[in-house]
């Protein structure tokens, strides 16, 4: 389930798993106008993720902020998600969505018989809810 994304769902976009995290910090340094605090904050994102990777979905960056999507029971996200999370660092976006929800979908990547469109499916799952984080992120402040 630990999928990073380097930016938002595109034909370019690029996966890294948390183990390759340093491959993602390459991939942001060598953009152009990347900002020196968002690759410090990415690194930090990558090591939380690191630590407990079993509770974050997703860290990416849409290109000016580092947005992590963990995974929070339903009764707390009261919902499926995502739902933006107050952070004291405004460059920095955490929202939840719920681990039942994203447990009931795995299954069902997991049980299909194409694997190959299992994946694509996952995929678009996480791609939606990393849009819908940003959407939400560029558009309430908490």
């Amino acid at each position: 389930m630990a999928n990073t994304t380097s930016s938002g769902p595109s034909s370019n976009s690029l996966r890294f798993g948390f183990e390759d995290g340093e491959n993602l910090l390459d991939e942001l340094n060598s953009g152009d106008g990347v900002a020196p605090a968002l690759m410090q904050d990415m690194y930090d994102e990558m090591s939380i993720a690191r630590r407990d990777p079993e509770g974050v979905l997703l860290v990416g960056t849409e290109g000016t902020k580092a947005i992590t999507i963990i995974l929070a029971p339903q009764s707390v996200v009261e919902g499926i998600g995502p739902v933006l999370v107050p952070t004291f660092d405004s460059q920095r976006v955490v929202a939840m969505v719920s681990r039942e929800f994203i447990e009931a979908n795995a299954v069902d990547c997991n049980s299909e018989e194409d694997q190959e469109l299992a994946q694509q499916n996952w995929d678009e799952l996480l791609d939606k809810l990393f849009i819908a984080t940003v959407d939400i992120a560029l558009h309430t402040t908490i």
